[in-house]
Parts: C-alpha cells; structure tokens; sequence
C-alpha cells in the first residue's frame, strides 16, 4: 500500500493528465483522494511543491533502480544509464508529465520555481553516476547535464516508439556533447 504522500502525487498526475496542469488545484487532489485539503496541505504547499514532491521521488526511485557501478566504464556510460532510468520513470506517467510539461513552459513563474530542483536533481544523477559535482568546475557540469536532460526531453516528449529509441539516441548525442565540453 501506498503512503499518503505518495498517494496525492500518483493522484495529482492521474488528474493532471485528464484536465491538465494548470486546471489542477489542490482542491481537485484533496477530492480524488478524499482527504480534506488540510490534509494535502501538510504535505504540499502548493502546486509546484507537489511538482518538486514528484521531482524528487523520480530521484529516489532512479537511485533505487540503477544497478551498482563499479566505476570501471566510461562517465558518459554511467551517466546514460541513470538519466534513462529517470527518464523510463517518467514515461511511466507519460500522459502527465507531457501535459506538465507543455503547461509549466508557458508557465515562467513555475519554471522559475522548478528549476533548482531539477538543478539539484541533476546533481545527485551526476553523483550517482560517479561524477564530480562540487566546486566550480562541478556546478558547471550539473548545469550542462541539466540542458542535456532537458534537450532529451524535448526529444522524448514526441518520442511515442515503444523502446523510446529516438530518446536514447538524442540522450546519447547529447551525453556525446556533455562529455566533450567537460574534457
């Protein structure tokens, strides 16, 4: 079963994929859930806190689901296969997410939210794979695979093959980018 949490945002994506993101109001998911909205409000804040409570149960869930890497392939590899994990994730709940998507980017005041957080999403891929993230030099590659996975996104988001192979090859050229800006 399960827990509350969960439960709102798995019932947050069902309704946002029927009425879309910015239809959506906390009001709808308390309903759909039957809990009054103070009981969603412990949880989420709002909207967009709901939006970075998904974020980083995507995070969870890669980290859960990636196999343990001894170090020995290529960055570029590791990397590949944690950020198609995510985005395997994602898919799950495709309906959604492109519905988030397509509204969040009309949308500045909740990009603007949401962006840190995939910022920092971007970070603990990096670091799952085996990549440096501190300092200077590591905040740039957090950004630049932070545009990598949002360019594969752009890709997936017309992607309807069902091995998302045009994906993994846009998140391959893209990693092919990535790993040559950062040498």
């Amino acid at each position: 079963m399960t827990n509350t949490r969960e439960h709102i945002i798995e019932t947050a994506l069902r309704l946002t994929e029927q009425q879309g993101w910015h239809a959506l109001s906390l009001m709808d998911v308390a309903k759909a859930c039957d809990l009054s909205l103070a009981d969603v409000l412990e949880w989420f804040s709002d909207k967009t806190d709901l939006l970075v409570g998904y974020g980083r149960g995507l995070d969870l869930k890669t980290l859960s689901d990636i196999d343990k890497d001894d170090g020995s392939s290529p960055l570029k590899d590791r990397l590949f296969d944690v950020l198609m994990t995510r985005i395997d994730l994602v898919n799950e709940n495709r309906g959604a997410a492109l519905r988030i998507l397509k509204d969040v980017k009309c949308d500045p005041f909740s990009a603007l939210i949401v962006l840190p957080h995939l910022s920092h999403s971007m970070q603990i891929m990096l670091d799952a794979a085996g990549g440096q993230s501190k300092g200077v030099r590591g905040s740039m590659r957090v950004y630049g695979l932070a545009l990598c996975y949002l360019n594969t996104l752009r890709v997936w988001f017309n992607d309807d093959s069902v091995d998302l192979s045009k994906t993994m090859a846009a998140l391959d050229k893209n990693l092919g980018y990535f790993e040559n800006v950062d040498n």
